[in-house]
């Protein structure tokens, strides 16, 4: 396909669970594909990194070997529970937002430069840097003890308010 002449643009499907993005994702793709290059992201999912996909392997391992662990069980109210800070589950949820961070910023970071090169991004899904929200940062800084804690909120943050912005 063509590439536009100067610079491209990211397309973005935000909405919440079941509202047909990843539909409209195929069918906007399908149709622009017909003239212009078109690259699709899935940033809600973004597939591991080389860093962060030799972990990834142990996640079933963990699952099994420690289920009470999980890191969907790691609440932001448990943050302020000592016992809970100290807990394999609330290290291991820390560790799997700062990848997924990670990943997100360097697949929307080759986006960009998709972008940048007069490319079609078509994104199902895109992060945002507020707290909270769908696809964004997931951990509270509070009062975290201990410098590695807070090194991995700071680290989250940062990934995130690099994310170059959808058009």
């Amino acid at each position: 396909g063509l590439n536009l002449v100067s610079t491209g643009i990211i397309v973005a499907f935000v909405g919440p669970e079941a509202s047909g993005k990843s539909t409209l994702v195929a069918e906007t793709s399908r149709w622009l594909r017909q003239v212009f290059a078109v690259h699709v992201v899935r940033p809600g999912k973004p597939p591991p990194s080389l860093l962060t996909s030799i972990p990834t392997l142990f996640v079933p391992v963990l699952r099994k070997a420690l289920p009470a662990h999980r890191t969907t069980a790691a609440q932001p109210e448990s943050i302020t529970d000592p016992a809970a800070r100290r807990s394999v589950g609330f290290w291991l949820h820390r560790l799997r937002c700062l990848s997924l961070a990670y990943d997100r910023w360097l697949l929307l970071r080759k986006a960009n430069r998709w972008r940048a090169g007069g490319g079609i991004v078509v994104s199902d899904r895109y992060p945002v840097a507020q707290l909270g929200s769908v696809d964004g940062p997931e951990l509270f800084e509070l009062s975290v003890d201990g410098a590695l804690a807070r090194g991995l909120v700071r680290g989250e943050r940062w990934f995130y308010n690099q994310l170059p912005s959808p058009d």
